[in-house]
């Protein structure tokens, strides 16, 4: 949108970049929850004997969401303040 829009002329190729890698990462820790969601959800999930399965799944999940999350605040760190500079002028 923001191509189209013409409005990228106002930001510097870099910082483009790291707003499409946020988008990215938000995309996919939205993904992964909801999916991971509806395996909860799902009764094939709770069949017997799979208990080690599952909670390995789970922390799975919990490791990559954490991993994501990290990524996304460091990005955040780094993009809030050259876009709030660039908003001043």
């Amino acid at each position: 949108m923001a191509i189209l829009s013409g409005s990228t002329r106002q930001f510097d190729p870099a910082l483009l970049a790291e707003l499409t890698q946020i988008y990215g990462l938000q995309e996919l820790y939205d993904e992964m929850s909801v999916n991971y969601f509806k395996e909860l959800s799902s009764v094939q999930f709770y069949k017997p004997n799979q208990e080690i399965e599952r909670l390995q799944a789970s922390l799975q999940v919990h490791q990559l969401t954490s991993d994501i999350s990290n990524q996304l605040m460091d990005l955040y760190k780094s993009v809030i303040p050259k876009i709030t500079s660039i908003t001043k002028k």
